[in-house]
């Protein structure tokens, strides 16, 4: 098992590698070990962090927590949404594309 690192010293050494990778990147030099080391670091820094923390369970509709939508709700919300999506279009065009070159004279 890894000794424990102090988050200030993460912090540190996170911000060295980042200072790092910055020159790294402004002289064109490859960067794929700079970024697994400051990936793997920062993942360090963030389960140090949430150490000792308890997950916090998510509510469910039986909390009561959530006001559950009634269907006609629902359903404007889904007819609302669909006409956002819905292309919109333009009769003019459409009678241009579909008459005949005689019928446009």
């Amino acid at each position: 098992m890894a000794s424990p690192v102090s988050i200030p010293d993460l912090e540190a050494e996170i911000a060295a590698h980042t200072a790092k990778f910055n020159e790294l990147r402004l002289s064109g030099q490859p960067l794929d070990e700079i970024k697994q080391t400051l990936s793997e670091l920062k993942k360090t820094l963030a389960l140090a962090k949430n150490a000792g923390k308890e997950k916090k369970p998510k509510p469910t509709p039986a909390d009561g927590d959530a006001r559950p939508a009634s269907s006609s709700q629902e359903k404007e919300k889904k007819k609302e949404r669909l006409l956002l999506k819905t292309a919109k279009v333009r009769h003019r065009l459409l009678l241009i594309i579909t008459s005949s070159p005689s019928e446009r004279a």
